[in-house]
């Protein structure tokens, strides 16, 4: 049973998918990123990519609040999400269908990330006029009338504020395009880094992962530690396997950047690793 579900409601409204849809990609994310032991056996590779297979029985009995009564609307849902290009689907010879998450999957979890803007929320007049607009004022002669004026003079927003904020928002969407495409080079220049080195250290055989979900994982640890000190952190992993044994293992291990891209070996290397 998965007891919680995720959906990115302000993206997916943007699309041909409905509630159903993200509940059932919410459910493939899971299983496609799971660690655990039998779901790992549970995938194969092909051509330098995992797969990820999916028993469509086990999903509808872990997602009951989807209330799909047959295999046949559930295939015609994840037929939906993959022409959406969330993820892909394959068979191999044992006619299983396999799943991986695709990389526009990031969409979904950037933008569930951002920071809620101001001018999403409208405000009634109720909850922002100042306190004493909202009462009488008593002033003898014709000065109430000015009075009352100044106050919704001051409550207007003028052309050139109104433009001052149009900049402001435009300038912010821009910082975040440039924000998102350096973080991207920084991914990039971290996982050649790594390759190189698994190469040179662990094994000829370049490493296999998963780049969609290794890049997601990537990111924040490069936002919190820096570019050049997660390097070292890569440079102190790789160089950790010293016996046989571990070597071995390490060279089978096709999650390895997975495994280091986890909030538990940043945080032990970190105390080691300034």
């Amino acid at each position: 049973m998965k007891y919680f579900i995720l959906i990115n409601q302000q993206v997916l409204s943007e699309t041909e998918l409905d509630i159903i849809d993200g509940a059932i990609l919410d459910y493939i994310y899971f299983y496609c990123s799971s660690q655990n032991e039998k779901i790992k056996k549970q995938r194969i590779i092909d051509k330098n990519e995992i797969w990820t297979w999916i028993d469509y029985s086990t999903l509808l009995a872990d997602m009951p609040m989807l209330k799909l009564k047959s295999r046949g609307i559930l295939t015609l849902r994840i037929n939906k999400i993959e022409q959406a290009g969330y993820i892909k689907t394959k068979r191999f010879q044992h006619m299983k269908k396999y799943f991986q998450i695709t990389a526009k999957f990031d969409e979904l979890s950037i933008q569930m990330n951002r920071a809620i803007h101001s001018d999403k929320q409208g405000y009634s007049p109720d909850r922002i006029a100042p306190i004493q607009s909202r009462e009488p004022i008593k002033i003898k002669n014709n000065k109430d009338i000015d009075k009352k004026e100044n106050l919704f003079n001051k409550s207007r927003v003028s052309p050139q504020k109104q433009n001052n904020t149009n900049n402001k928002k435009n300038v912010s969407k821009a910082d975040t395009l440039s924000e998102k495409s350096l973080i991207h080079k920084q991914v990039v220049s971290l996982f050649d880094f790594y390759k190189a080195l698994f190469i040179k250290r662990i094994s000829s055989t370049p490493p296999i992962f998963d780049w969609a979900i290794c890049e997601r994982n990537a990111k924040p640890f490069i936002k919190q530690f820096g570019l050049e000190r997660t390097k070292r952190f890569v440079n102190y992993y790789l160089s950790s396997p010293k016996n046989k044994s571990d070597r071995e293992k390490f060279e089978n291990c096709s999650w390895s950047l997975r495994c280091f891209l986890t909030a538990d070996t940043f945080h032990r290397i970190s105390i080691k690793v300034k």
